[in-house]
């Protein structure tokens, strides 16, 4: 008994200093950024202090059209990116699950994107769609459709964003479903080729189910890299053509480091975390239940 209880407090020991660490770094700004979203302050104006308006600054976004319209572009740029790089991403996975030669190389190739750092993948994707001399203009030029202004064209801009965030971060799809597919058992695979199933029998039946926690973890890790997107977008258009491709990410950089509203600021971050950690257990809750009901049946 002596040593069991040695050995909670050796334990303790190591986790709680962690546990306070993680606490204090995650915590803390959160209370801070809710507790600036209560008040109204302006770093233009530190005479005026910090007067308490209570939710005067919430009712401020979803009152303001600004606001409102960098939701809903983050909502379409979140859609966009998680979907066409899961898709990508997952079949990838599936044609490189196999051994051949050289399949060490392909991947660690594959994998590259992901270790740029998003200002030069923005700064790169912005070199490659200039029109005027950028090389994707060239060739689309040879093919006689004429100079596109991939990112001075409010509406396309979008999509040229979302192609900078899928190049960089299809990679981390991969290598999660990749990494699953390689620890699935085997022997399992062939008792049902052996019984007559099909390849998409296989797939449909034993691959995706076998996948789900694998599938909901890149799902997840890939919606929150997208709702915070902001170096590449930033570094490519600043949020423009005009407002196109102002995410929520650069709506909250140009309205507390441009405008200095530091309390509306506050109020939209703090919602937007909501909006991120409901979206997240939501989907969690749904792929457990239907778990559950996949392993009662």
């Amino acid at each position: 008994m002596i040593k069991g209880i040695s050995s909670r407090l050796s334990l303790g020991l190591f986790l709680y200093p962690t546990l306070v660490l993680f606490v204090a770094a995650g915590v803390t700004p959160l209370g801070y950024a809710i507790y600036t979203s209560l008040h109204k302050m302006n770093l233009m104006k530190p005479a005026l202090g910090m007067p308490f308006v209570g939710l005067a600054n919430y009712v401020w976004v979803f009152t303001n059209s600004g606001a409102i319209d960098a939701l809903l572009r983050t909502l379409q740029f979140v859609a966009l990116s998680v979907v066409i790089s899961f898709i990508l991403g997952a079949a990838m996975a599936l044609l490189l699950n196999g051994r051949f030669r050289g399949a060490s190389l392909v991947r660690a190739i594959l994998i590259l994107p992901m270790v740029v750092t998003p200002v030069v993948t923005g700064m790169m994707f912005k070199f490659m769609l200039e029109p005027t001399f950028g090389p994707v203009s060239y060739y689309i030029g040879r093919l006689g459709l004429g100079p596109i202004d991939w990112l001075g064209n409010p509406n396309i801009a979008i999509y040229s964003v979302v192609a900078a965030d899928v190049w960089q971060w299809t990679p981390l799809v991969f290598l999660i479903l990749l990494a699953a597919l390689q620890t699935l058992p085997q022997d399992v695979y062939e008792a049902a080729s052996l019984d007559g199933a099909s390849s998409r029998q296989l797939m449909r039946y034993l691959t995706l189910p076998l996948l789900r926690t694998p599938i909901v973890l890149a799902l997840l890790l890939r919606l929150m890299d997208a709702m915070r997107a902001f170096d590449q977008i930033y570094s490519m258009t600043r949020g423009g053509p005009g407002s196109a491709t102002e995410v929520a990410s650069v709506f909250l950089y140009n309205s507390g480091f441009r405008v200095f509203r530091m309390g509306r600021t506050a109020a939209f971050a703090v919602l937007i975390f909501a909006v991120i950690l409901v979206a997240s257990y939501i989907f969690v809750k749904a792929t457990a239940k239907r778990a559950a009901r996949e392993g009662t049946a």
